[in-house]
């Protein structure tokens, strides 16, 4: 079982690294085998590595985990392996409708397992990435690609929500550039409505004033399918929705990253 996949490695045309945590869909069948039947494992982010498969085309560098955010969440630190299993935790034991996923609770050395075999491997990868980036351009940008169903808050969440923690973990104008670039492209866009989870702020951390971190969520209903979706899991999409959605994406990062390959010459 290969738990992640790295494209263009160890290719440096672009001071970019692009992250895809739980687009994964594989559950180890050990730990599917522990699960209550019937469980559904919805709110994933589903398809974008399919839908940003021009990416590695371009000569960018992404890593993209083929593991389920179920068997344990990269998006989250190790401070929040709290044993409850909530959605916040970095294992969970509830979905994220809030429906217990085992037959038998996990215990504290299963988890700590899920973390080294599944978590440790993906944030060693990642930090390599962007230390090998580091040795060839002044500063690297770190995007940290995510999709979503749902509005947040009860407030109107747009076509695309971007995040970067009230430009703690990005300039405002790194983020404006892929604002603008998503605006110019007929999407509403809303900014630091959710703040990202751990691989920005974590990496930003890490690496200070040398890396930007920007997280981005993109609705389901703007590339999948249009309709109200709810606790499902998704097998399937619109080919027309997704081919335009595509065609309009790729011309998001073309702007995009030429500008960022600019910014720090």
């Amino acid at each position: 079982m290969q738990l992640f996949e790295v494209s263009n490695k160890l290719v440096n045309e672009y001071p970019i690294v692009i992250s895809i945590p739980h687009s994964g869909t594989l559950i180890p069948q050990n730990i599917r085998n522990r699960m209550i039947e019937s469980i559904i494992l919805p709110n994933m982010d589903w398809y974008l590595p399919e839908l940003y498969s021009f990416i590695p085309d371009m000569g960018i560098t992404v890593i993209k985990s083929n593991i389920s955010r179920y068997v344990v969440d990269l998006n989250r630190s190790l401070d929040d392996s709290d044993y409850t299993g909530g959605y916040h935790s970095l294992v969970y034991q509830r979905t994220t409708f809030d429906r217990g996923m085992y037959k038998i609770p996990l215990n504290e050395d299963e988890i700590k397992q899920r973390i080294e075999m599944y978590y440790l491997p993906y944030h060693y990868e990642l930090e390599q990435l962007l230390r090998e980036k580091l040795t060839k351009f002044p500063k690297v940008y770190l995007l940290d690609m995510h999709s979503f169903f749902a509005d947040f808050y009860g407030k109107p969440n747009g076509d695309v929500i971007l995040s970067n923690r009230d430009h703690e973990t990005s300039s405002p104008q790194t983020m404006s550039v892929l604002s603008n670039n998503l605006t110019s492209e007929g999407y509403i866009v809303t900014e630091n409505l959710i703040k990202g989870g751990h691989i920005t702020s974590g990496y930003k951390k890490i690496f200070g004033k040398d890396i930007e971190c920007i997280q981005m969520e993109l609705r389901y209903t703007v590339y999948l399918e249009k309709r109200y979706f709810g606790e499902e899991e998704v097998n399937k999409w619109d080919d027309v929705l997704f081919s335009c959605a595509q065609q309009k994406l790729k011309n998001v990062f073309k702007n995009t990253f030429e500008a960022y390959r600019q910014k720090i010459q």
